[in-house]
């Protein structure tokens, strides 16, 4: 429990973390659909196009029926 003349260094880093969180946040909402999958690929994060999700539901569907 921290004294009145002396911070409590806990609850400032929790404050700090969160307006940190909210600024990525709206970083995040504000970009072009472009943005954001260019930035997540530069992540090592696949984001699949919509033709590759066709091809690979077309490709298990074929499967399904051979």
């Amino acid at each position: 429990m921290s004294t009145p003349d002396k911070p409590d260094l806990v609850r400032g880093w929790l404050f700090v973390e969160k307006l940190l969180a909210e600024e990525e946040l709206e970083r995040i909402e504000n970009m072009s659909e472009q943005e954001l999958d260019r930035e997540l690929r530069n992540l090592g994060v696949w984001v699949p196009s919509v033709e590759e999700l066709v091809f690979g539901a077309e490709a298990r569907a074929r499967k399904k029926s051979s």
